[in-house]
């Protein structure tokens, strides 16, 4: 069973939240997490799917962000940390992610948590990159909390790029090594998704990656009859 995990971002409108939620065909074999604006986090309220959100805040009070407390009053299950939109454009650090981990933990909500490389550079680089990377981010978080985080490979470079084409054996190399990584250092495996500019034309090869455990899909996500058939070709 796979996790799919949907990041609406900011795409849609209310009048299009309300058609996609009449259309959305749930897929049956698979974890569903729907994250949609927190606007319409109301709006999204099922027993056939999770419910997510895009942003939590660990700072109260503050503007423009959620509290874990008014995401648990949601329903919310799951929350993004760690996305590169915020990274680069909000400046959302390592050690923000990594507060942010514990807060949500504690709360009992899931961190998905995103991390990935700024640009295309070679195997070993790229895997050096990803080990700073996770190593800041669970900087004393214990073995318990790191298996209970899913955690999301988006290479920066890939995000919102349609026509790229990702190697599947490069991602299949990189999860597989993050994987061992967690369980030398941790003693855990925990989930691993892949996301960078999923869309019908990629799935069914990554959707063979047996290193994976679901994915995070964004702008094709939004599109609820091509995330209709996404989800169909994972089911």
């Amino acid at each position: 069973m796979k996790y799919i995990v949907a990041n609406h971002k900011n795409y849609l409108t209310l009048d299009e939240v309300l058609e996609y939620t009449s259309k959305l065909i749930p897929c049956k074999n698979n974890n569903l997490i729907i994250c949609p604006s927190d606007m319409f986090l109301h709006l999204f309220k099922s027993d056939k799917y999770y419910l997510g959100s895009q942003y939590v805040s660990n700072t109260i009070p503050f503007t423009g962000g959620a509290s874990t407390e008014q995401l648990i009053s949601m329903g919310v299950k799951y929350t993004i940390v760690g996305h590169s939109d915020n990274r680069i454009k909000q400046n959302e650090s390592n050690e923000i992610v990594n507060s942010k981990i514990k807060s949500l933990i504690s709360s009992s909500i899931t961190p998905i948590v995103c991390f990935g490389e700024l640009s295309k550079a070679s195997l070993n680089d790229t895997l050096s990159t990803l080990t700073v990377e996770i190593n800041s981010m669970l900087s004393e978080i214990p073995a318990e909390y790191v298996d209970k985080i899913i955690f999301a490979y988006e290479p920066v470079w890939a995000i919102n790029n349609p026509d790229i084409y990702i190697d599947c054996n490069y991602v299949d190399k990189i999860a597989s090594y993050i994987k061992n990584y967690f369980e030398v250092t941790y003693s855990v495996r925990p989930s691993l998704l892949y996301g960078g500019s999923i869309n019908l034309s990629n799935i069914d090869e990554l959707n063979k990656i047996d290193s994976l455990d679901g994915f995070l899909i964004g702008g094709a996500s939004a599109k609820v009859d091509v995330f209709n058939q996404i989800l169909d070709k994972i089911s």
